[in-house]
């Protein structure tokens, strides 16, 4: 699974959650925008793309 699919995920589902579970078994928790999006709890800012 690649973290473009995570991206979707992410902000298609609104699973923060599960994504964070994702990019932990990925290894790429720092590098994965979904990480940075939950921080500041505004996902849709950074992928308005897939806001849904």
């Amino acid at each position: 699974m690649r973290e473009g699919n995570i991206v979707i995920l992410g902000a298609g589902c609104g699973g923060l959650k599960v994504t964070q579970r994702l990019g932990e078994l990925l290894g790429n928790q720092k590098e994965n925008p979904i990480m940075l999006a939950n921080k500041h709890n505004k996902p849709r800012s950074v992928i308005p793309g897939f806001a849904g």
